[in-house]
C-alpha cells in the first residue's frame, strides 16, 4: 500500500479506466472529519483514496493510495458518455422546467462510457454518477489506507506551514 501524489494516483485511475471504461467503476466524493476532502474511486476489487486539504482558496495539497475492496455491483457505473445532441436538448429543457425526469437519467445511463482517448473536445459529456456520502462499511484495508493518507497529509501540511514561516 504505497502513498503517492494525487497526480499520480489520478494517472493510475485514468490509465486503468481507459482500458476499461464499461468496466464495474464507483465514485464517492464526501468530507471527513476533519473537513478534508476524500474520493474513493473502485473498480471491481480495486480500490483508490484520495484525500485532499486547501492550503488557500486556490492551493491544495492532496495524497492518495490503492488498495482492496469487496465487490458489489451498482445500479449505474461510473463513466464519460459522449451525449447525443437529441438528450443535451433533453436535458436543457428538463432543468428550464426545474426538474430532470429518472427515465431520461435512465436512458442516458444506458449509453456505454468511453475512454478518455476517444472523446474530443466537441463532444458533449455526462460525467458520472458520483455518490456524495461516505461507503459504508468499509473494510479493514481501506480503513489502513485512510489512516496512512490522513497521517501523510498531516506531514504535508505540517512542512507546508512550517516552511511557510520562513519564506
Amino acid at each position: 500500500m504505497e502513498i503517492k501524489s494525487d497526480s499520480e494516483v489520478f494517472e493510475e485511475i485514468t490509465k486503468e479506466y481507459n482500458r476499461d471504461p464499461e468496466g464495474n467503476w464507483r465514485m464517492t466524493a464526501f468530507k471527513d472529519e476533519k473537513g478534508r476532502y476524500d474520493l474513493y474511486v473502485v473498480k471491481g476489487r480495486k480500490f483508490w483514496q484520495v484525500k485532499t486539504e486547501f492550503i488557500t482558496p486556490h492551493r491544495y495539497i492532496g495524497v492518495g493510495g490503492r488498495t482492496t475492496t469487496r465487490e458489489q455491483e451498482p445500479q449505474f457505473t461510473f463513466g464519460l458518455r459522449p451525449l447525443p445532441r437529441k438528450y443535451v436538448k433533453k436535458l436543457v429543457e428538463n432543468a428550464q422546467n426545474g426538474e430532470i425526469s429518472e427515465h431520461l437519467l435512465t436512458e442516458i445511463m444506458k449509453i456505454p462510457p468511453a475512454p478518455t482517448t476517444e472523446l474530443s473536445e466537441e463532444d458533449r459529456i455526462l460525467q458520472g454518477p458520483v455518490t456524495y456520502s461516505p461507503l459504508n462499511g468499509i473494510s479493514p484495508s481501506q480503513r489502513t489506507l485512510n489512516r496512512k493518507l490522513a497521517c501523510e497529509l498531516d506531514r504535508l501540511l505540517f512542512k507546508e506551514q512550517v516552511g511557510s514561516m520562513y519564506r
